[in-house]
């Protein structure tokens, strides 16, 4: 809502994710920035990291040869899912306006279940595990291996609630050929969900930081980062001593992500 009105009056618009609630305001958004002729960007810190560009370019100098499998994870929802809509009515506190932060979201009473942290459960206000962190951990996926569209996607999940994401899901995302990249399986993972250690992380490290991370399985290796593309390894350690890193060919980030966007 902010976002648009901004727009509408000519100002250029930063936005901090979740962009949207649905596709189809996504893409409203999209053309209004067209219409309206602004630039825009949603906030993403880990695509101005140091790490995924290190990983673009690892990948694309045949690091680990051609990739077709992908494994993404996050210990999110670190907030309440898979619960019911609280019954109680407490008072608003004097320093809320309510019907200010409901925006056009449908009315529900306040209750501290929602506000100020607790909303990226529900799905009236937000999109669960998967909105609020695929766009940081799946993003370093998407820019290195030129995703676009996935041809399929099939999701697993613990009970589905009405009201709430689910505690934990799967996702399975295939992908076709890009150019001359294969095409690639993609498996998110969340609610504590994992996949399977790598036989190359040697005993005692973690997989990503132990809250989120990706492993890119390629024919000749493996790749590991922490959830934002931070501090990508190729697996085991001695690979990475080994391996000759290629120039950078990626324009770098001098300064802030917000500051890089102005």
């Amino acid at each position: 809502v902010i976002a648009m009105m901004a727009m509408k009056l000519g100002k250029h618009v930063y936005v901090q994710k979740p962009l949207t609630l649905t596709v189809y305001e996504a893409r409203q958004l999209t053309e209004a920035a067209r219409k309206y002729k602004v630039t825009t960007q949603m906030g993403n810190q880990g695509h101005s990291g140091e790490g995924a560009r290190l990983m673009c370019e690892w990948i694309w100098d045949g690091a680990i040869g051609d990739v077709r499998e992908v494994h993404a994870w996050t210990n999110r929802p670190i907030w309440p899912q898979g619960i019911d809509r609280p019954k109680e009515t407490p008072p608003v506190p004097r320093t809320l306006n309510w019907d200010l932060w409901l925006g056009p979201a449908p009315y529900w009473p306040y209750h501290p279940a929602y506000a100020p942290f607790k909303w990226r459960g529900w799905w009236d206000f937000g999109c669960g595990a998967l909105g609020d962190m695929a766009c940081h951990v799946i993003d370093p996926v998407f820019w290195a291996l030129k995703l676009g569209y996935p041809t399929s996607v099939e999701a697993r999940s613990t009970e589905v609630n009405t009201e709430t994401a689910p505690l934990a899901s799967i996702v399975y995302y295939k992908f076709p050929a890009r150019g001359n990249m294969p095409p690639v399986n993609l498996t998110w993972y969340d609610g504590g969900l994992v996949p399977r250690r790598p036989e190359e992380l040697e005993e005692g490290r973690r997989m990503g930081n132990g809250n989120s991370g990706v492993i890119f399985v390629g024919d000749k290796g493996k790749l590991m980062c922490n959830e934002y593309g931070d501090s990508p390894r190729l697996l085991p350690e001695t690979r990475m001593q080994e391996y000759q890193r290629p120039p950078k060919t990626i324009p770098r980030i001098d300064g802030s992500h917000e500051q890089d966007w102005i």
